[in-house]
């Protein structure tokens, strides 16, 4: 089969997440591009073994139809000013992406050549800062397009005052030793019955319920945590306590709460009562 030989560097640019009108770069630390094949294959009653001189011949399982292919696409990043500006209700945690029925583009420079995946649909996203490290970000997508090759690639990521990471204890959250907060939503690609000689990608995304959870240590027992501070940016949440918990680790530590909120609606409000809000 042919070989593809383009260089790739790891780290050579910035990660692009296109769903503003000036999309901002992002200090990408991973990058995972997925594209899975599922074919149909059929298993006769019986196939006896069939002798040919001088090798013996034996089949298993016989390739019947090319079937469906996913395409998925996951990325880690440092959080930002620049990135805390895609953290919004109008943006990433907008469920239909950043118009209604359309996806985003993501953009990667990998150091000789850049790439793209359009129609993209985010299907997690987690936010998390912990002892000792910087705030960090990742996202998952479903798309309907293979990556490609962009004429367009990010430019050389630029260090200045709204690009500088955010280090744990900048979140701004009291008594609090780490935490992580994951958004996610039910991201399913659908296909149409056509007869083709290739796999089949997807030719739209349904989008369906979704899910935000906040999980906290903190030094002091909490009897109810809504919100959590993210540098610059208030998560908050309606839900209920799903979890909570009380773990000491010797005598050289510390005793921490863990607590584990979970959103979710009244049956009275239903879809009318927001399940998180952003100030």
């Amino acid at each position: 089969m042919p070989v593809d030989d383009t260089l790739r560097l790891g780290y050579g640019a910035a990660l692009v997440i296109d769903v503003t009108a000036i999309a901002p770069q992002l200090i990408v630390s991973s990058f995972d591009y997925q594209k899975s094949v599922n074919p149909s294959f059929m298993t006769p009653l019986d196939i006896p073994r069939t002798v040919v001189a001088p090798a013996e011949i034996s089949r298993t399982r016989v390739l019947h139809a090319e079937g469906t292919m996913s395409l998925t696409a996951s990325a880690s990043f440092d959080v930002t000013d620049n990135a805390l500006s895609l953290f919004t209700t109008d943006y990433l945690f907008r469920r239909t992406g950043p118009s209604p029925g359309t996806g985003f583009t993501l953009k990667i420079g990998d150091g000789n050549v850049g790439q793209k995946i359009e129609g993209c649909f985010i299907s997690g996203i987690t936010l998390a800062g912990s002892v000792g490290g910087l705030l960090s970000a990742s996202i998952s997508v479903v798309s309907t397009n293979e990556i490609e090759i962009d004429l367009s690639p990010p430019e050389d990521y630029i260090l200045n005052d709204s690009n500088i990471p955010y280090a744990y204890w900048y979140s701004g959250n009291t008594d609090v030793r780490e935490w992580s907060f994951s958004w996610n939503q039910d991201v399913t690609p659908v296909y149409f019955n056509d007869d083709t000689d290739n796999p089949q990608p997807p030719k739209y995304i349904k989008i369906g319920q979704v899910q935000a959870t906040l999980d906290v240590t903190t030094y002091d027992q909490v009897q109810a945590h809504d919100d959590v501070v993210i540098a610059t940016k208030l998560f908050s949440l309606v839900g209920t306590t799903s979890s909570s918990g009380y773990r000491f680790g010797g005598v050289t530590d510390l005793g921490m709460y863990s607590h584990i909120f979970e959103t979710a609606g009244d049956a009275t409000t239903g879809s009318d009562d927001p399940v998180l809000t952003i100030t």
